[in-house]
């Protein structure tokens, strides 16, 4: 006894396409769980790049107002 090829094809379809959903919502929820931690470290440098700047500035400007 086989099933036949046109009901065998149904049949992956309709569970192919629940895996399909099934695995792109897992990896939604994996993508949704990384976001803070991606944010933290993008925000990290961020304001580790504009820190450097601002310091380098003060610097620059004790030394200007050092020549007056």
């Amino acid at each position: 006894m086989s099933i036949p090829g046109k009901i065998f094809a149904e049949i992956n379809k309709a569970l192919g396409i629940k895996l399909i959903s099934k695995a792109g919502e897992k990896t939604l929820v994996n993508v949704a769980t990384m976001m803070p931690f991606i944010g933290s470290v993008i925000g990290g440098t961020v304001n580790g790049v504009m820190m450097n700047a601002c310091g380098h500035g003060v610097i620059a400007f004790i030394h200007a107002w050092n020549r007056l």
